[in-house]
C-alpha cells in the first residue's frame, strides 16, 4: 500500500471530481506532478491505494437494498443453462464402476441388480420426503 501523500491524493481527488471516468494512468500522471515518488508505484498498487478508495466512497449508498424473498421454499438448484438439475442416478455410478474395473467386472455386474433395487428404494423415499 502506498505511503499517505496528501498532495498527490488531493490531485487525484480533484481529477476524480472533474472526470470520474479517467484512466488510472491519467490519475497517476496528475499525482506525479505533485510528488515524483508516486511514479515508482506500479499501476495496480496506485489504483488500489488512490483511485479505488475514491470510487468506493463515491458509490457508497447508491446500491439498492435487496428485496426480501416472497417464497418460503428454496428455489431448485439450476445448471449452467438455467434449467433445474435432475436428481442423480445410481445407475451411472454402477456403469462407471464396471468400466473402471476390468478385472472382476463379473462381480460388479452380479451386484448391479441389487444396487439398482436399492437406488429405486432410495429414490422413492426421497420423493415421498420431498412431497
Amino acid at each position: 500500500m502506498p505511503d499517505d501523500n496528501k498532495k498527490a491524493r488531493a490531485a487525484v481527488e480533484r481529477l476524480f471530481k472533474k472526470n470520474p471516468g479517467a484512466t488510472t494512468a491519467e490519475f497517476q500522471a496528475a499525482a506525479v506532478k505533485h510528488d515524483a515518488s508516486v511514479k515508482k508505484i506500479d499501476a495496480r498498487s496506485f489504483h488500489a491505494g488512490y483511485v479505488l478508495r475514491l470510487k468506493t466512497a463515491a458509490s457508497a449508498g447508491t446500491r439498492a437494498a435487496k428485496k426480501p424473498s416472497k417464497s418460503k421454499k428454496a428455489a431448485p438448484a439450476k445448471n449452467r443453462r438455467g434449467r433445474p438439475r435432475r436428481p442423480a442416478k445410481a445407475t451411472g455410478l454402477i456403469v462407471r464402476l464396471s468400466v473402471a474395473l476390468p478385472s472382476g467386472s463379473e462381480l460388479v455386474y452380479s451386484n448391479v441388480a441389487a444396487l439398482k433395487k436399492d437406488a429405486d428404494v432410495l429414490a422413492a423415499a426421497a420423493k415421498e420426503a420431498g412431497s
